[in-house]
């Protein structure tokens, strides 16, 4: 099992609706997330595994806690593609599983949102079906 950014660093990124910035931020730090920084419609911040699981059941305001996997300044999708293929994804699915990808491309070089999601969905299941003849499900509805 590889290492990823949020179990060496503890940051995470909490997702939350344009216009909620000052209540978010509110919210992760009585919550008891710290080192707050904003981030394009939501906060990157940091907690231990007892904040995070309160976070995650207690928060109101963010519709989404993100784990970073890795960081990294794509300036292609061919780039996009090599880089996710170097993450070993059996460490987070199986081939008996379904998943969906979700893009956000604000202030990137990549334009497409949905174009992103497949590249980033073709180096996942190319990678299980390199090693093992057979990909997983992609289930965008219910993954």
């Amino acid at each position: 099992m590889s290492t990823y950014l949020y179990q060496e660093h503890h940051q995470f990124f909490a997702q939350h609706a344009g216009g909620a910035e000052e209540a978010a931020a509110s919210e992760l730090e009585e919550l008891g997330a710290h080192s707050l920084k904003k981030g394009h419609l939501g906060y990157y911040f940091k907690a231990d595994s007892e904040i995070l699981y309160r976070l995650v059941y207690m928060t109101r305001i963010s519709t989404r806690i993100l784990a970073p996997l890795i960081h990294f300044n794509c300036h292609s999708t061919n780039y996009l593609y090599k880089t996710v293929q170097q993450i070993d994804w059996t460490d987070f699915l199986t081939l008996t599983k379904t998943f969906a990808i979700t893009a956000n491309t604000a202030d990137s070089q990549l334009r497409n949102s949905n174009y992103a999601a497949q590249v980033l969905k073709d180096a996942i299941v190319d990678q299980f079906r390199d090693a093992y003849g057979e990909r997983p499900n992609v289930n965008t509805r219910f993954p």
